[in-house]
């Protein structure tokens, strides 16, 4: 469908139209989670699931066969995702629609409730970005704690050296990628095992596909890193006017639960819940889908959100 100029690449499935709409923001940025559809088979059960390649992502990515770097900002994609919104809306027929964010995902999502509030019934963030610099020398200091609590010295020394990031130095952000790998869950590890083996399976991905699914996340973190480095949730939005669900494991190692914490006490929404996944890193959301959908469904009661929406006739 024809988002923001260009063709986009939208994926609608679920098993009543009663069922709420949810609509998923990947993170990345270019990290596609059309090769995940078969981790939200049950979530279908629940919700109407719209999965989205962004722009540069994935499907997108391959049906833009020259991707304009100039129309990847954050604004431009927040408009793409308000574009989308109101596409569910009048076809689904839902006055309001469940926003489900992952990592940078959260960085559209957060721009979208507070542009069109009326659009949707609540926020769901997981692995959520507060400030992209911060949130990594969060992560460094608990990867160096685990790394003491190791008795690791030969990783201590290595980090001592290259110090918290960002780092200008390819060799040592390449240090620094292993040791968090290495002290990363066992399920984080093994993800992009995953991943490649969903995109492989997958009913209608091509070769191609497959290729874009990994050059198009390259792309997307290469033409999006400098001004996701100047992003803070904080100086954007601290004041909600919809329900706030946080989802996060408590083994995070790129945006650290305890970080994101502060964040969610500080902010006022009408309504909100944090819930943690024991033992889950950054990519819960595919690697416990079935934990983390029993984690929403219980955090979206708690506030109070209906679970069950009946169609209307004229969304506005």
């Amino acid at each position: 469908m024809k988002i923001g100029g260009i063709d986009q690449w939208v994926q609608i499935r679920g098993e009543s139209s009663a069922n709420p709409v949810l609509l998923v923001l990947h993170g990345g940025p270019g990290a596609s989670f059309i090769p995940y559809t078969r981790l939200f088979r049950e979530w279908e059960r629940h919700f109407t699931v719209v999965l989205w390649d962004q722009r540069g992502t994935g499907q997108t990515y391959t049906r833009n066969t020259l991707p304009d770097s100039r129309t990847m900002t954050i604004d431009r994609m927040t408009a793409d995702g308000l574009e989308i919104t109101a596409y569910l809306r009048a076809r689904l027929r839902q006055d309001r629609i469940m926003l489900l964010a992952h990592s940078w995902g959260s960085v559209l999502g957060v721009g979208m409730v507070t542009t069109r509030p009326g659009w949707y019934s609540a926020f769901v963030g997981t692995g959520f970005i507060v400030s992209e610099l911060p949130d990594w020398i969060a992560a460094f200091d608990i990867l160096l704690a685990n790394v003491r609590a190791a008795g690791d010295e030969t990783a201590l020394r290595a980090l001592t050296a290259i110090g918290p990031p960002p780092y200008v130095d390819s060799h040592a952000q390449k240090i620094h990628d292993r040791w968090i790998h290495r002290y990363d869950t066992l399920e984080e590890k093994n993800l992009s095992s995953l991943a490649r083996m969903l995109a492989f399976t997958h009913p209608r991905y091509s070769l191609t596909d497959i290729h874009n699914f990994y050059e198009s996340a390259e792309f997307s973190e290469r033409t999006i890193r400098d001004e996701l480095y100047a992003y803070d949730a904080r100086t954007r939005q601290m004041q909600f006017d919809v329900p706030i669900v946080i989802v996060e494991g408590t083994e995070d190692m790129v945006t650290p639960a305890a970080y994101i914490r502060r964040y969610f006490d500080d902010i006022r929404a009408p309504a909100k819940s944090f819930a943690l996944v024991r033992g889950g890193g950054h990519s819960v959301i595919v690697t416990r889908p079935a934990e983390f959908l029993d984690s929403m469904l219980a955090a979206l009661k708690l506030v109070r959100v209906p679970l069950w929406q009946a169609p209307t006739s004229r969304p506005h």
